[in-house]
């Protein structure tokens, strides 16, 4: 009894040593830069997830579009009769007819609609008669014959690269679409992280300055109460200065919370726990960095560089060609064929094949058509309005982005000005402060003169504290409309035999 009650508290003894542990671990506060919040996010959101899952998928499509193994066509078929014949007037009492016959055709496509097959055709017949006067006679025969065919379509009357050739050309087209799929999700988590994180590294810096308010609060309350016990300020003037601070206090606490509430935020997309303790860093914020604003160069590096842009000329292609393949569908096919076959005969099967002596071949032409004419022409037209709707609504997107880099434009001006006006604010403000100090301390201003500029001071950081933010978060926002990722680098791409880095062959 006494050996289990020993080892029952080494047990808890080492439980509690790893939950103290544990606790202490999770007490740590993690520092969290922006380019680590961003790539917690990207590697934890479900839609950058979702469209790798599709990119992957596009590139398995074109590897079956672009595989080389022919499919094989295989028919066979088989057959056998037999019959007996009697003529009362005949000197032959009765014949016996027996046959059977076998073929098979292989079809081979290649690439262009190409068509190569080898037929194979065997049959057998056996005759048996035998007459009334005795005796009888029964023979055997055998033929055989194999053929190469050969068929090509002739793009006389329609384009027929992009009726065999379509397939691989649109599972291209869809592989880049999923690449930048999957950039422009990334595009809009880094987004949603950057505001994320700039509202959290505000709210933070917010309730730092209410700190270092209420510090400085909280000494001039502690100087005003010495002066008042040596008969220096009046009462009301002690009295005056605590209000403030209780309002400076009640700040504090509003800042606290406000940071919380949005920390909470970021964690809850970064998926860290709520418990564990986040400090933000982010310095740069605080330095105004300068930055290129030419309209005329941002646009057109927009234009060219921005995933959605070219996800949608990317459709405008994949209508194109759907409106194609539909257009040479409703017209003629002209194909070239060929055929070459020997046949033989003898006894059996086997020497028949061995006999294949006679030759024949001929070269033509051959021609197929549609017969449902308004079925076709309705296909086209579907095909150029959904054309013509992409090319509106890439048109309208290019509008789009054009106003959108003039916009935040405005924005990184507008705050980079309103940042260096308040910064010099800040700095007259603490001039403003440190002389009436001196002048507190020359007794020649009341305790809350004080109080009031420290007050303004305060203002006005918070007011400079919120215009780097904007400026900061407006820049981001700028290159991300530009196309570029502030923060983090651009996945390589994956070295997969799907995509191979080859160009389109030109007719796409």
């Amino acid at each position: 009894m006494g050996r289990e009650t020993a080892i029952g508290l080494i047990g808890l003894c080492l439980l509690g040593a790893t939950a103290v542990h544990s606790a202490a671990a999770s007490s740590e506060t993690v520092v969290l830069s922006l380019p680590t919040a961003t790539e917690m996010a990207l590697a934890r959101d479900v839609l950058v997830r979702e469209a790798q899952q599709s990119l992957e998928d596009a590139r398995a499509a074109l590897v079956r579009e672009r595989a080389t193994t022919p499919r094989l066509s295989v028919d066979s078929s088989s057959s056998a009769a037999s019959s007996a014949g009697l003529d009362p007037e005949s000197a032959v009492s009765g014949t016996d007819y027996s046959s059977q016959s076998y073929s098979s055709v292989i079809s081979v496509p290649l690439r262009g609609g190409t068509h190569v097959s080898l037929s194979t055709a065997a049959s057998t017949s056996t005759t048996n008669s035998q007459l009334r006067a005795g005796g009888g006679m029964e023979y055997t025969y055998a033929a055989a014959a194999a053929g190469l065919g050969f068929s090509r379509p002739l793009p006389l009357l329609r384009d027929e690269r992009v009726l065999t050739e379509g397939g691989r050309w649109s599972a291209e087209i869809s592989v880049k679409r999923a690449e930048l799929a999957l950039e422009e999700v990334r595009r809009r988590v880094v987004g949603d992280t950057l505001a994320l994180f700039f509202a959290a590294l505000q709210a933070q810096r917010q309730a730092e300055l209410a700190q270092a308010a209420l510090r400085e609060t909280e000494e001039l309350l502690r100087i005003a109460q010495e002066k008042f016990q040596r008969g220096k300020v009046a009462e009301v003037e002690v009295m005056e200065t605590q209000v403030s601070a209780s309002s400076v206090s009640v700040s504090l606490r509003r800042a606290g919370s406000a940071a919380a509430t949005t920390l909470d935020g970021l964690k809850n997309l970064l998926g860290v726990p709520l418990e564990q303790p986040v400090e933000i860093s982010y310095e740069e914020a605080f330095a105004l960095s300068p930055m290129s604003l030419d309209e005329a160069v941002l646009t057109e590096r927009a234009l060219y560089r921005r995933p959605d842009l070219q996800q949608l000329a990317l459709g405008v292609q994949q209508a194109e060609l759907s409106a194609r393949q539909a257009e040479a569908q409703a017209r003629p096919g002209i194909f070239l064929t060929a055929n070459y076959s020997r046949s033989g005969q003898a006894a059996t099967i086997s020497e028949s094949f061995h006999q294949l002596i006679n030759p024949s071949w001929f070269v033509g032409l051959s021609a197929t058509t549609n017969v449902t004419r308004a079925e076709d022409r309705a296909a086209i037209q579907q095909a150029r309005g959904q054309l013509r709707l992409t090319q509106l609504e890439e048109q309208l997107r290019r509008d789009e982005v054009r106003l959108e880099i003039r916009r935040l434009m405005r924005e990184v001006r507008d705050a980079g000005a309103n940042a260096l006006q308040l910064g010099e604010t800040v700095r007259m403000a603490e001039e403003n402060l440190r002389i009436r100090q001196t002048q507190f301390d020359h007794g020649l201003v009341r305790p809350i003169d004080v109080m009031e500029t420290e007050r303004r001071l305060s203002e006005t950081r918070n007011q400079h504290l919120n215009a780097l933010i904007d400026y900061q978060l407006a820049r981001a926002r700028l290159n991300l409309a530009v196309g570029e990722m502030p923060v983090v680098a651009q996945p390589e791409p994956e070295s997969h035999g799907a995509d191979g880095g080859g160009e389109r062959d030109e007719g796409a």
